[in-house]
């Protein structure tokens, strides 16, 4: 059950990062 926990942590750490991930605008 630890997916949960790095999404959530993804998420929290997601807008740390300034330069856009094209990964993310692709989606």
């Amino acid at each position: 059950m630890r997916g949960t926990d790095f999404v959530s942590e993804l998420l929290f750490l997601l807008p740390l990062f300034d330069p856009p991930v094209p990964d993310l605008k692709v989606e």
